[in-house]
């Protein structure tokens, strides 16, 4: 009698279901994709709403960053079938949860404005964290760069094969991080460095488009007016659909306080 008395004090309840991450993370997905598909419209001037704090800098393009209640955002300025043709390519990204969410888009007489959510991190953090490269991957990030840009210096250039090198290695390695040392490696027949060189040696074009984008003698604005035989295809985006957009955001781009108003 005690016994039974004491398993009915202390007798086991159900365990409560915990929401995993992955169904958390679906929900909130979910929830900004509607809100963001609801603020694509086309408004009025955007600084009626917003506070500028600053700007990125990358080639000819200014992202302002701005405070929108009171959340940070980026803000970028183009001319208007410009920045029409970019919202509709954009829209395509937006809704996948590594790619910046497009919030509005403002319209004046003579600019478009596109204000995405502010992302704090580069693209050679994402790739390192969630790709492994492989051989048909990497014509894409050319292929995004002209999408961006049409004046990248060539140390940005450098600076996106560097990513490029340490992706296709699949680790991060300090010796890839060297322009001087890719280079001197490079001279004496090695490729480029990485620890599986032996595997990409046998992709020609690829090499030698790499070796395209380490050329300083050659000037950036040619290297995308013309492009190499290796990205001239049709891309096949696939695997690094979600990453392209972020080329345009903080990867290598320069900070340059605004001017405080008195």
């Amino acid at each position: 009698m005690a016994t039974k008395a004491i398993e009915e004090a202390f007798q086991r309840h159900p365990r409560p279901q915990v929401p995993t991450k992955a169904a958390l993370l679906q929900k909130a997905l979910e929830k900004s994709q509607q809100v963001s598909t609801a603020h694509r419209e086309i408004h009025d001037s955007p600084w009626k709403t917003l506070v500028r704090q600053g700007n990125l800098v990358q080639g000819k393009y200014v992202w302002s960053i701005c405070v929108y209640k009171s959340q940070l955002v980026l803000v970028k300025e183009m001319i208007i079938q410009a920045g029409r043709d970019e919202l509709e390519k954009m829209k395509k990204l937006s809704d996948h949860p590594h790619v910046s969410t497009i919030r509005q888009a403002f319209e004046t007489e003579s600019s478009l404005f596109l204000q995405l959510e502010y992302s704090r991190y580069t693209l050679e953090e994402v790739l390192n964290v969630h790709t492994r490269l492989e051989e048909p991957h990497i014509p894409n990030f050319e292929e995004s760069i002209q999408v961006t840009t049409e004046s990248t210096p060539n140390r940005d250039l450098e600076c996106l094969g560097i990513v490029v090198l340490q992706c296709m290695n699949g680790t991060p390695k300090k010796e890839l991080r060297d322009l001087v040392e890719i280079r001197r490696l490079r001279e004496s027949n090695k490729t480029f460095g990485l620890d599986n060189g032996g595997k990409w040696s046998g992709y020609k074009l690829l090499v030698d488009f790499l070796d395209n984008m380490f050329n300083t003698n050659v000037p950036a604005s040619a290297k995308l007016e013309k492009p190499h035989r290796f990205i001239e295809s049709e891309p096949n985006y696939g695997i690094l659909l979600p990453f392209l957009e972020l080329v345009s955001l903080e990867c290598f781009a320069l900070w340059h306080a605004a001017a405080v108003k008195s």
